[in-house]
């Protein structure tokens, strides 16, 4: 994934508490020369959330900023690419009957990131990374099908997943025509967590995977905490950025539905 490369360069990840959004239905290769692609994102939560310009999708290589948009609890939001348009801006959209105006988004017809981002200051949460391919489902691939997820609590890289959409065009701002009825049954049944490399030398990446939302902290081993997330239920993936601690060794404590798990990471300089 090319962004998560350069992010483990340059970012440390920042986990928001209750951002429980997924991609959800992907049109990356629409039939003939159209270009007219778009992805709709799902909010699984009970609580509507606001997408201001701290929010972000990417590819990896071009970038949206949401502005002052809101997508609502068991709502959808679908953002349009490459809608053939003079103007630099793109249209986002909670409905069916909306249209959308070009980016500098393109999704490719073969691999492809879709990313959704949350960034504060210098930290920043991958909310949600799928890097789909185009023969995933034949029938999505340039026949106006789309890629509709499956399971919202399943895994996002799965191809298993995902697949082509039952009804032509898909069904953006609407429940896909594939959802899974069962989809709480890929909720994961243990608390895991890992990091690595370890020992590390200036980032440390650190992963979890919850049915219910963690709390992480990172100690001394006096006991002095250095480092705080609250990271959403499901599978997540910090990067602790250590350039300001000195060497030594460092306690990671995950608290998830009244379990505990503590891990020693080696910071080495």
């Amino acid at each position: 994934m090319k962004y998560f490369i350069s992010a483990m360069i340059v970012l440390a990840m920042f986990a928001l508490s209750g951002a429980q959004i997924v991609v959800n239905e992907i049109m990356f290769n629409p039939p003939g020369t159209s270009e007219e692609e778009w992805i709709e994102l799902f909010n699984y939560s009970d609580t509507d959330i606001y997408l201001d310009s701290n929010w972000c999708i990417t590819d990896g290589e071009g970038e949206f900023f949401f502005s002052e948009d809101t997508i609502y609890s068991h709502g959808y939001l679908t953002i349009l690419f490459n809608i053939p348009s003079d103007s630099s801006e793109i249209h986002i959209v909670p409905d069916i009957d909306a249209t959308g105006i070009s980016t500098g988004i393109r999704l490719a017809n073969t691999e492809d990131d879709v990313i959704i981002l949350n960034i504060q200051g210098d930290d920043t949460l991958i909310i949600d990374s799928v890097t789909y391919h185009g023969n995933w489902d034949d029938d999505a691939n340039n026949t106006g099908k789309t890629l509709e997820r499956i399971h919202i609590f399943g895994d996002s890289n799965d191809p298993e997943n995902w697949g082509a959409s039952e009804i032509l065009w898909g069904t953006p701002g609407a429940p896909n025509s594939i959802c899974g009825i069962e989809g709480k049954a890929s909720i994961p049944a243990r608390f895991e967590i890992a990091a690595e490399p370890n020992p590390f030398n200036s980032a440390c990446v650190i992963s979890s995977n919850s049915a219910y939302p963690v709390s992480a902290n990172i100690f001394t081993l006096t006991g002095q905490a250095v480092k705080n997330w609250q990271i959403p239920a499901g599978e997540n993936t910090i990067i602790w950025s250590a350039d300001d601690m000195p060497s030594g060794i460092y306690i990671f404590s995950a608290v998830s539905d009244n379990e505990n798990i503590s891990l020693p990471i080696i910071l080495i300089k």
